[in-house]
């Protein structure tokens, strides 16, 4: 790389690939790792590294008459001055195509997956979003998390709001059926103690705060959910005056796990007792 990467900014890397027509296999797991030191191999030995970013569904790499995109994001550390492009998986976890070869090209076919590259990038974005190699690649927005949390009858109001959310889909504001019986059941909570009040807590994962710094649409989402949460009370009963809005943002996750179902556990609106 012409300098390090920058600490905590988040940059897509893509490149463009494409097999070698006198290739007899082709294979998954070709991927790019960023490195803050010069690695070499000297012979066919495996390249013991994971990689910073594989092909979102890492599957086999088998086109040949036309290049291929592979594409991902990568917080830097500061350190890292070095990008290698490779094969990453170990013997075990590499499936190979068996092909053919094709019409009209002339020379003998090898024992190798060996591939073209082109196109290599690697530049500073502010939200995934901006790293999608195609419509295949977004950010999946459709996961609604299922609190698999179940409620006892010898639990006290205080117990129950605690273990309450409203959960989301990827950059959504309005809550889902679940959500709505969790407010009707919060809302029978507050009738039946009317001098009580609630906190609204809003919250969005990671992704889509970022979202919000480049679409001012979704600025401030954790806070919309709230709002919206908070008619819902109203639907239910409940005057705006027994509640309170608040948000957190990124600032609170439930989980610091780099999968989907965590990010979608991080979608939610949290509620606390003001009594």
């Amino acid at each position: 790389l012409d300098s390090e990467l920058e600490k905590n900014q988040l940059y897509c890397v893509s490149f463009d690939i494409s097999l070698s027509d006198l290739s007899r296999y082709a294979v998954n797991g070709v991927g790019a790792y960023l490195s803050d030191r010069k690695i070499e191999q000297g012979n066919t030995g495996v390249l013991n590294r994971k990689a910073s970013v594989l092909h979102k569904s890492d599957k086999v790499m088998s086109l040949q008459d036309g290049w291929e995109t592979v594409c991902g994001t990568f917080i830097g550390t500061g350190q890292e001055e070095y990008l290698i492009i490779g094969g990453f998986h170990q013997d075990s976890d590499v499936e190979d195509e068996k092909m053919k070869k094709p019409t009209g090209i002339a020379g003998v076919i090898k024992n190798q997956a060996y591939y073209y590259l082109d196109n290599v990038k690697l530049r500073p974005i502010d939200a995934k979003s901006q790293c999608a190699c195609s419509a295949a690649d977004e950010v999946r927005t459709d996961l609604v998390y299922g609190s698999s949390v179940v409620l006892s009858e010898s639990m006290t109001p205080d117990e129950i709001v605690s273990i309450s959310a409203v959960y989301y889909a990827f950059l959504k504001r309005r809550p889902a059926g679940a959500g709505s019986a969790t407010v009707a059941k919060l809302a029978k909570i507050l009738k039946e103690n009317p001098s009580w009040k609630l906190r609204v807590i809003g919250h969005s994962d990671e992704d889509e705060f970022n979202e919000g710094k480049i679409n001012p649409r979704y600025r401030g989402l954790g806070e919309k959910r709230a709002e919206q949460v908070v008619a819902k009370f109203g639907e239910n009963g409940i005057a705006a005056s027994r509640l309170v809005v608040d948000t957190m943002e990124n600032s609170d996750p439930a989980s610091t796990r780099d999968t989907d179902i965590s990010r979608a556990q991080n979608r939610r609106v949290t509620f606390e007792l003001i009594k």
